[in-house]
């Protein structure tokens, strides 16, 4: 995945941020390990190096899997990633993957 990254690429969401390739890798890697069962593309669109790609995600959590809707823009630069921006509601996450006290 890291030679789909420019050297300085970012990742900014609503629970985390990511700054450079290793954080990047490191960040996705937690991400898919955490429990997605399945990213599915729902739409996706493209303006100059620009790309909107509005995604449907299912989540484990201890309860049940979850599912959860959003979009990312995600900035190409030399045929390389070089921003993604993801927006999403993170209640639902928060709410089934918070652990309870």
């Amino acid at each position: 995945m890291a030679k789909l990254l420019v050297d300085n690429t970012m990742y900014e969401g609503p629970l985390v941020t990511w700054k450079g390739t290793q954080q990047y890798l490191e960040g996705a890697n937690q991400v898919i390990q955490g429990g997605f069962n399945s990213v599915k593309p729902l739409k996706q669109f493209e303006n100059g190096d620009t790309v909107c790609t509005i995604t449907e995600i299912e989540i484990n959590t201890p309860n049940c899997p979850i599912l959860v809707h959003g979009a990312d823009l995600t900035k190409i630069v030399g045929n390389k990633i070089a921003e993604s921006r993801t927006f999403y509601d993170p209640r639902k996450i928060i709410e089934f993957c918070s652990p309870k006290r």
